[in-house]
C-alpha cells in the first residue's frame, strides 16, 4: 500500500512494490485521492467496503489540499445557508450521521516511505508534472477514486486504466455536499439523482458508470441528502465489482448537458426566503388538506378484466372508521376468493397485523379476520403454494427478518416456520416461479440510514422455503425510487411476465406502475414500463401502491380522499 500526499502545491506518495501487472482475476488496484483523511462517514465506508470486497486492493491513498478556491470563499460567506441548515437538523428527527467526520487512516495498517511531487495548476486545472505522472503510471492503477471532486487531468498519459471516478448528486454536481437536495426542494423535483462518474483526459472524455433515483424529502434538505450520501456509498463498490467480473466497464452514456448548468451556486439571502416560503406551502397545505378532508386507506376491486387499465373502474371497499386496509393479496381456492391484506388501527401508533377476508362475485365481502399478529408491524402478506402447501412470507422489515409461514387451516390457521433471513432490512418480498427457478425480489438498503423505497434486490433458488438464496450478479437490478419496491405479485399476460411496482416519489404510496420484465435470467435482467399510475389519473384517489388480480379478480388499495362534513 501507499501514501499519496499533497499539500499546498505537491504531491507525496508511497508507491507500493510493484508486481506483474495481470487482469486475470487479480485484484483491481485502487488510488483514493482526498482533500483530507479525515472525511465524512459516507465516504468513510466507501473506502472500508472496498477494503472489505476482496477484489480490489489499495494501492494508495492521496490526501491533498489546494489554495482556497473562489467557491471556498463563497463558502466562507455562506453563513446564513449554514445556519438555515443546522436549525433545520434540529427540527428533523432524524440523524444527519453522513456528514460525520472519519480518519480513513484508521482502515489502514502499513506505513511507508513518502515520495513527493509538484502539481501545478493550468487554466482551471490541477496537472502532475512528467516525473510524478509516470510514477503514477508504473503504479500500475485501475481505478483512481476520487473522495472530493477537483478537476485534474494529465499531461501526456492517463495513470490508471479505467478513468478517474467520482460521486455526482443531481443538481447539486460534483461539489458542495451541503448543497445536495437544495435545488431539488426548491423546484419541488419528485426525486434526485446521484451516481458514479469517470473521466479519462487524453481524449478527454466523461461517461456516467452509475445513476439511481432517490426520494426527495418535501420537508427537509437535510433528509434528501442524508439518504441519497449512503446510497451513494455503495456505488463504487458496486461498480468495481462489475469491472472485476467481467473485465470491461460498461458506461451507461455520457453527461447530459443540463446537468451541467449552475449547480454549484451557493444560496443566498434570496434563495433562503424561497425556502422557507416553499417548506411553509407545503406545511400549509397538508394542515389544510388534514382538516378538511378525510384520507385513509381502503380497497377496490373489479371482477372479470383482463386489462391492466382496470383501474379507472373500480368499486370501493372501505374499512371501518377505526381501521384502514392496505396490501390486498387475492388467493382462490376451491372456488372461492380470499383477500389477504394488512389491517391496522387507525391513531398514532398503528401497528399492522395480517388479516383475511371472502370475497364473492357480487363484491359482498366479509369483515376481515386476524390470522397473523406479532409485537412487530406486519404487512404484504404475499401467499404461495408450493408441494400441495400454502405458504406467506409477510413483510416483517421492523423485527429485521423476512419470515415464512405455512397454513395449517385454510385460510385461517398458520403458524410460523422460520426465518428466512435475519438481521436484514427488506421489505415486500415477492417470489415467482420460472423456468423452474424461483426468483425472489426483495427491497433492501446496504446501509441502515438509506432510503427502502430506492433499489430492488433479486436472488434466486430451487426450494422457495429455504434460506439458501443466490444474489443476482446485478443487484440491485432497480435503482429507482419510482419504480423499484414491490407492488403485489408477478403476472403473465398475453405471454408476457409483469411486475407491478410502487412509485415512492414526492412521498411513499403515491402511485404505481406495471413494469413488463423481458429479460430474467441468472446472469441478466430488463424490465421496461408498460403503463404507470398517480393520483392525477384516478378520481378521488391521493395514493395508491398495491395492484394484484388473478382469475379474474383484481384489486388494489388507495387512500380515498373525501371532504370532510363540518357542521
Amino acid at each position: 500500500m501507499s501514501i499519496l500526499h499533497l499539500e499546498a502545491g505537491e504531491i507525496v506518495i508511497n508507491l507500493a512494490v510493484e508486481k506483474p501487472y495481470s487482469m486475470e482475476k487479480k485484484k483491481l488496484r485502487v488510488a483514493i485521492l482526498t482533500r483530507s483523511f479525515k472525511v465524512s462517514s459516507w465516504k468513510y465506508y466507501a473506502v472500508e467496503e472496498i477494503i472489505k470486497s476482496g477484489i480490489a486492493e489499495i494501492a494508495f491513498t492521496a490526501k491533498f489540499r489546494l489554495q482556497s478556491s473562489e467557491v471556498d470563499k463563497k463558502w466562507d460567506n455562506a453563513f446564513l445557508y449554514r445556519s438555515y441548515l443546522r436549525l433545520e437538523k434540529l427540527k428533523w428527527k432524524g440523524s444527519a450521521k453522513a456528514s460525520v467526520l472519519k480518519n480513513i487512516k484508521d482502515l489502514f495498517t502499513e506505513k511507508q516511505d513518502t515520495v513527493k511531487f509538484d502539481l501545478e495548476k493550468t487554466e482551471g486545472c490541477y496537472q502532475l508534472k512528467e516525473d510524478g505522472l509516470s510514477r503514477l503510471v508504473n503504479a500500475r492503477l485501475d481505478v483512481i477514486y476520487l473522495l472530493d471532486y477537483i478537476p485534474l487531468r494529465f499531461e501526456s498519459a492517463n495513470p490508471s486504466r479505467f478513468g478517474v471516478w467520482y460521486n455526482h448528486f443531481g443538481m447539486a454536481g460534483c461539489k458542495g455536499e451541503s448543497l445536495v437536495g437544495l435545488w431539488e426542494f426548491l423546484k419541488g423535483s419528485p426525486f434526485i439523482f446521484s451516481g458514479l462518474r469517470a473521466f479519462q483526459t487524453h481524449p478527454f472524455q466523461e461517461q456516467i458508470l452509475y445513476e439511481s433515483k432517490g426520494p426527495v424529502n418535501r420537508f427537509s434538505i437535510n433528509a434528501t441528502g442524508e439518504s441519497c450520501f449512503w446510497k451513494s456509498a455503495g456505488f463504487i463498490h458496486r461498480k468495481l465489482n462489475e469491472l472485476y467480473r467481467k473485465q470491461t466497464l460498461s458506461p451507461i452514456r455520457h453527461p447530459e448537458s443540463e446537468m451541467q448548468g449552475n449547480n454549484h451556486k451557493i444560496p443566498d439571502l434570496t434563495d433562503l426566503m424561497r425556502v422557507n416560503l416553499v417548506f411553509m406551502k407545503r406545511y400549509l397545505k397538508e394542515k389544510f388538506i388534514n382538516r378538511f378532508y378525510s384520507q385513509k386507506w381502503g380497497l377496490q376491486f373489479q371482477f372479470n378484466s383482463q386489462e391492466t387499465s382496470v383501474l379507472n373502474a373500480m368499486k370501493p371497499l372501505l374499512p371501518p372508521k377505526n381501521k384502514f386496509w392496505a396490501d390486498p393479496f387475492v388467493y382462490k381456492n376451491n372456488e372461492r376468493y380470499y383477500i389477504f391484506l394488512e389491517e391496522s388501527y387507525t391513531g398514532k401508533k398503528k401497528k399492522g397485523f395480517i388479516s383475511v377476508s371472502e370475497i364473492n362475485s357480487k363484491g359482498v365481502m366479509s369483515q376481515p379476520r386476524k390470522v397473523i399478529e406479532r409485537s412487530y408491524h406486519m404487512s404484504y402478506p404475499f401467499v404461495f403454494q408450493h408441494l400441495g402447501k400454502h405458504y406467506m412470507i409477510p413483510e416483517t422489515n421492523q423485527n429485521y427478518t423476512i419470515e415464512l409461514y405455512q397454513c395449517k387451516e385454510f385460510p385461517y390457521h398458520w403458524e410460523f416456520v422460520k426465518n428466512l433471513k435475519e438481521h436484514i432490512s427488506a421489505v415486500d418480498t415477492t417470489l415467482f416461479f420460472h423456468n423452474s427457478t424461483w426468483w425472489i425480489f426483495t427491497n433492501m438498503k446496504e446501509h441502515k440510514q438509506a432510503s427502502l423505497w430506492d433499489e430492488l434486490f433479486l436472488f434466486y433458488t430451487d426450494d422457495p422455503i429455504s434460506s439458501d438464496w443466490t444474489p443476482h450478479p446485478d443487484n440491485p437490478i432497480v435503482s429507482d425510487v419510482t419504480k423499484a419496491r414491490p407492488a403485489g405479485k408477478i403476472f403473465t399476460q398475453n405471454n408476457k411476465i409483469f411486475r407491478p411496482a410502487q412509485n415512492c416519489s414526492y412521498r411513499y404510496g403515491y402511485g404505481l406502475s406495471i413494469q413488463e420484465i423481458t429479460d430474467l435470467t441468472p446472469s441478466s435482467y430488463k424490465e421496461i414500463e408498460s403503463i404507470s399510475y398517480t393520483p392525477k389519473d384516478l378520481k378521488g384517489i391521493s395514493g395508491l401502491h398495491t395492484f394484484n388480480k388473478s382469475d379474474g379478480l383484481t384489486i388494489i388499495d388507495a387512500v380515498m380522499k373525501k371532504k370532510k362534513i363540518t357542521g
